[in-house]
């Protein structure tokens, strides 16, 4: 029987389960610690399953069982017909997934793909019913999104056939100046795939430092950025159910698998935790979901980190076009056919505890949480993407009145309009 996470305690470990044996070691000349079944006995966490509340073991009942981790190739490319021949020896190799980051891009370069014209040279002989692609911007996800409907459309491919995921990044510069505009007319966009689109997702993208700090403190980061993105959100009348669910948070995968899936199950235990206190109606918005960096320059590095974020049950991983690791341990080993597969490990299962309980120390002293009950409660705002609805038909030369923010965004790529005039109608 799963326990019930309603109550769910984190508390040091009682002092007599923090005895562990110790041992002698012929060949350090040193003591060492041997953890035993008492190390975890009074561990209320191990009795969780994996794709139930709080998700410790992962958000997925069935994990990589029935699907590979997904791995993200980044397209690095000067010019489109770069970018259109690193696209097609790239997918010769039988590579599916790739990661376009807008935002590592100067603006001038930005400028790259801004047009109808500039999508069809860079997708042209691209199978796009075979590909995933994944695009990171700090504009609204909908010119994107709609710019990437035309062209398929106009290439031949039927809007089922493919696959898309908007990155929208979540700095502070954005949450001060675009905030509304792209929380607002992203929800309506979200309603919108949801029916029409089921196979492109818009995503709140996070993004962690890379700093060298503590594994609690790399917790406690994790789930504080998140609450403040959800905090901003409730501001402009977002719910949790609908907005928790949509974000995702990248974080530079360490070399210590071991720490890594402990880290990373205490973080998904300790934000199921927070907001589960919200009674929530969707159990989507109590899942953790991380993205995992590895770009890291040797092989030995890459191989061990690939290895942690299958042990840790990461969401997929972005990486460079040169890093095959991934695909080998995918193909060469048999981690990724069992759920969790550090699951009662003295070790894994006492450091995810001792793990949670130091973050947790940290994360109930954030005033956050107390800001996210009040504007939870006082939350009477209802977003309105009205005004952006009527400044995309001042582009528009004809129009259905029916017509929504997608439908509206596509007629005006149609007639001519690029991303920059659509974000400028949209910002005004």
């Amino acid at each position: 029987m799963r326990k019930n996470i309603q109550h769910l305690k984190i508390t040091p470990l009682k002092p007599e389960s923090k005895k562990q044996t110790q041992v002698f070691d012929i060949n350090t000349d040193q003591e060492k610690t041997i953890y035993t079944k008492k190390a975890i006995e009074h561990l209320e966490h191990i009795h969780f399953a994996a794709g139930h509340p709080p998700y410790l073991r992962g958000n997925n009942s069935l994990m990589y069982v029935k699907e590979k981790l997904p791995v993200k190739h980044i397209l690095n490319f000067s010019n489109i017909e770069a970018g259109n021949k690193i696209l097609k020896q790239e997918i010769q190799k039988g590579k599916q997934y790739f990661y376009l980051d807008l935002l590592a891009h100067t603006a001038s370069n930005q400028k790259l793909l801004n047009n109808l014209e500039d999508f069809k040279r860079l997708f042209r002989d691209i199978p796009l019913n075979k590909i995933h692609l994944s695009i990171c911007t700090n504009n609204t996800p909908l010119a994107l999104v709609a710019m990437y409907l035309v062209c398929a459309e106009q290439l031949g491919y039927k809007k089922e056939d493919l696959k898309l995921n908007i990155e929208q990044s979540l700095t502070q510069e954005e949450k001060k100046t675009h905030l509304e505009v792209l929380l607002t007319t992203n929800l309506d966009l979200v309603n919108i795939l949801k029916t029409q689109y089921p196979n492109i997702k818009i995503n709140y993208l996070n993004n962690l430092n890379k700093e060298q700090i503590l594994a609690h403190k790399q917790i406690t980061s994790i789930i504080n950025i998140g609450l403040h993105a959800i905090l901003q959100a409730l501001k402009l009348g977002l719910s949790i159910d609908f907005f928790a669910p949509l974000l995702l948070c990248n974080y530079h995968v360490g070399k210590d698998f071991l720490e890594e899936t402990a880290k990373i199950r205490a973080a998904r235990m300790l934000w199921a935790k927070i907001l589960n206190g919200f009674k929530l109606k969707n159990k989507a918005a109590l899942q953790l979901r991380l993205q995992g960096l590895i770009d890291y320059k040797d092989i030995s590095a890459n191989s061990i980190t690939s290895m942690s974020a299958h042990f840790a049950g990461l969401e997929s991983i972005i990486t460079n076009l040169n890093n095959l690791a991934p695909h080998i341990i995918q193909q060469e080993t048999s981690i990724t056919k069992t759920i969790d597969p550090w699951a009662g490990s003295y070790y894994v299962e006492t450091l995810t505890h001792q793990l949670a309980t130091n973050a947790w120390l940290l994360i109930k002293e954030n005033p956050v949480i107390d800001l996210l009950k009040q504007d939870y409660t006082a939350n009477n705002i209802v977003p309105n993407s009205s005004k952006y609805i009527d400044n995309l038909k001042h582009l528009i030369k004809k129009t259905s009145s029916k017509s929504n923010l997608l439908d509206l965004t596509i007629i005006a790529i149609k007639q001519g309009e690029n991303i920059t005039s659509i974000n400028n109608a949209l910002y005004k």
